[in-house]
């Protein structure tokens, strides 16, 4: 083997690694004074609190190019064929299987509601298994519309930017959900509460 080659690649991937890496970080604290908020700026919160022991569950809600996983177990994220609704028996199923484990749920509104919250709160509460449910209110099934418009692109809907199906508002209070079964719920807007409103849901 080459060795001189093997070094060189191996300075060029770290190199192109580090660039990767910095350009995200960039991303998300140029968002991180912008409202509504971002996806990279909330993930950005999350890597900063997450621990080796954090497992990251992800259904459309959190930019992942956010996170440094160095363990298989850290992150789940639904198939790119879709199920809506996977994220919250995910979460619960992974904090059933892994309870030392702190689990993040990641989800988008629309994925929560498919998922039955009620249920999933209940079983929490019922089975004693604690999971931070982040759910990302954009008031729409997003991936609806983006769908919609790769497909469509000089289509109606796109034209006129109405989205038959798609429209969720006006939105619940979904922290009022987690409440209900006991938990902690807290809505946040502005993203410099970002930091300590997690804080607060993990303890």
């Amino acid at each position: 083997l080459d060795k001189n080659a093997i070094a060189e690649r191996g300075e060029r991937w770290t190199a192109g690694h580090a660039k990767t890496r910095q350009a995200a970080r960039e991303r998300a604290l140029a968002a991180k004074d912008k409202a509504p908020l971002e996806k990279s700026w909330v993930a950005y919160c999350m890597e900063q609190q997450r621990d080796e022991n954090t497992t990251i569950i992800s259904e459309l809600g959190v930019d992942m190019s956010q996170f440094e996983f160095e363990k298989p177990d850290q992150f789940y994220g639904v198939s790119t064929a879709g199920v809506l609704g996977w994220g919250v028996g995910a979460a619960l199923g992974t904090k059933l299987a892994a309870p030392e484990k702190t689990v993040i749920a990641c989800i988008g509104d629309g994925s929560y509601m498919f998922g039955v919250p009620e249920a999933g709160h209940w079983v929490s509460r019922k089975m004693n298994l604690p999971v931070l449910f982040v759910v990302w209110n954009n008031s729409r099934w997003n991936a609806v519309a983006g769908a919609t418009r790769s497909v469509y692109p000089d289509g109606w809907s796109t034209k006129l930017d109405s989205f038959p199906f798609s429209d969720l508002s006006p939105s619940l209070d979904f922290e009022m959900i987690c409440q209900s079964a006991g938990g902690y719920g807290e809505r946040v807007d502005d993203p410099s509460q970002m930091p300590a409103a997690l804080e607060r849901a993990l303890h």
